[in-house]
């Protein structure tokens, strides 16, 4: 990967946003390493989708409700989902829930083993604005000591940088469901104080002491047992696995392209002709521990407001996402489907379902 190993001394010499005191005697530097713009990509495919692919159809505040049962889980037959505006009907299904894996695996008669952590976003400023830094992530002697950064030029507030604290007080005690996220106050001091210490020892080009917090919101990461990330078809014993695919858990946002590309693989039945096939069996579920054998409680679990977006043809593909970050994973599937399939014509057979796939992903 072309990485730079850097001791202490020139960490504080090409960085000097870091005080990087003795105790700190290694970094690594990746001169190609950046940060993206969420916000400005997901407009961007949006335009996208709009002005080049006329096949797509996304459709808003859409629920995902459940699965038509009554229809056979049978070779070229086709999937129907049930939401709050009628029914979408489909040869293939991708489910690309975030956070709300484990209640889309509920619905779908399975029971996903992922946590959550709800994390703060910090701002603090910086003494002077001149000031440079790169994206950076700080990993400290344990848990509770793990911190990333973003450049200023990346900051949302003029003259503050973004500091996050990657870790919970009570790692024995995570979220299980977004419903029961307690909100930014919560342990607000908590993570303020530990961030104001690790700013004191690490990086003293920052005042500790001014600082901003978004208190409309925190961020949910989300993890299965053994810290991987889920991109397969349902597990086996769940009605339309073979029709169904599902990415889910782990902070994949920086991984987006090559995840989109798995799921086109999975979703049009050629994993086999994948770079990456070799990798797929570190992606499933039957990896042992992320899922649970049976379900010791029987819920109705509730799902979020969404929307759907489809390429024409294929049968009808249908997208479910509910969050912004994963809803750019999605549209990349939804462009890669459309691509991949060169003449959509001929690649789409005549069937029952119409001629939309459909996106569904929360506003």
């Amino acid at each position: 990967m072309n990485c730079e190993i850097l001791n202490g001394t020139q960490l504080r010499d090409r960085f000097r946003f870091f005080t990087t005191p003795a105790t700190v005697d290694r970094g690594i530097f990746h001169n190609n390493s950046g940060y993206i713009n969420v916000t400005l990509l997901l407009s961007t495919l949006r335009t996208t989708i709009e002005t080049q692919y006329k096949n797509i159809l996304i459709r808003e505040n859409e629920s995902f409700l459940d699965l038509d049962q009554s229809i056979p889980d049978v070779p070229n037959n086709f999937v129907r989902l049930r939401t709050n505006r009628g029914s979408l009907q489909a040869k293939r299904v991708v489910f690309v829930p975030g956070p709300y894996a484990k209640n889309i695996s509920a619905t779908l008669g399975f029971d996903l083993n992922m946590t959550m952590w709800e994390l703060p976003n910090l701002y603090f400023r910086l003494n002077s604005p001149t000031y440079q830094a790169p994206t950076w992530f700080f990993a400290g002697e344990d848990q509770q000591t793990l911190f990333n950064g973003y450049p200023i030029e990346a900051s949302d507030r003029p003259g503050f940088m973004k500091i996050s604290p990657e870790f919970i007080q009570f790692p024995d005690d995570p979220l299980i469901y977004p419903k029961d996220r307690r909100g930014s106050a919560t342990n607000f001091d908590y993570f303020t104080k530990q961030t104001q210490e690790w700013i004191a020892h690490y990086a003293t080009y920052v005042d500790p002491h001014n600082y901003w917090y978004d208190n409309t919101s925190t961020c949910l990461a989300t993890f299965v047992p053994d810290n991987g990330f889920i991109i397969d078809h349902l597990p086996s014993n769940v009605n339309y696995h073979s029709k169904i695919v599902m990415y889910a858990a782990g902070w994949g946002m920086k991984f987006a392209p090559v995840w989109a590309e798995l799921l086109t693989y999975l979703v049009s039945d050629t994993e086999a002709t994948s770079p990456y096939v070799k990798y797929l069996p570190n992606f499933g579920f039957n990896i042992e521990g992320r899922v649970i054998d049976s379900q010791t409680t029987t819920m109705s679990p509730f799902i979020p407001t969404t929307t759907t977006a489809t390429p024409k043809g294929w049968g009808t593909t249908s997208i479910v996402l509910t969050s912004v970050s994963v809803a750019i994973v999605v549209i990349l599937v939804a462009i890669f489907i459309v691509r991949k399939c060169k003449v959509i014509e001929k690649c789409a057979a005549k069937d029952p379902v119409g001629e939309n796939t459909g996106l569904i992903r929360s506003p």
